[in-house]
Order: C-alpha cells, then structure tokens, then sequence
C-alpha cells in the first residue's frame, strides 16, 4: 500500500517501478487502482 498526499508522485513512481521489473523479463507487475471503490465507502460488495 503507498499512502501520500495528492499530487506527491506515487502514481508515476509506481508505474516506473512496474515497467522497470516488467522490463528485466523476471518479473510481470501488476498495477491497479482502488481509487474508483472509494465512493462505495464501507459497502464491499459495491466496490
């Protein structure tokens, strides 16, 4: 989990990191976002 402010890199130093360990051809990184389940708050099963 990576938690900072907004505007502070986070996105673009994650996806670096990924394609950086994609690129040495040992490893396959996965990138995702929770950001769009945030709006269903505690509701799981909506997220």
């Amino acid at each position: 989990m990576v938690h900072a402010p907004r505007q502070t890199g986070k996105t673009t130093a994650l996806r670096a990191l990924a394609q950086e360990l994609t690129a040495i051809g040992r490893y396959a990184a996965l990138y995702f976002s929770c950001e769009l389940g945030e709006a269903a708050g505690d509701d799981y099963g909506a997220a």
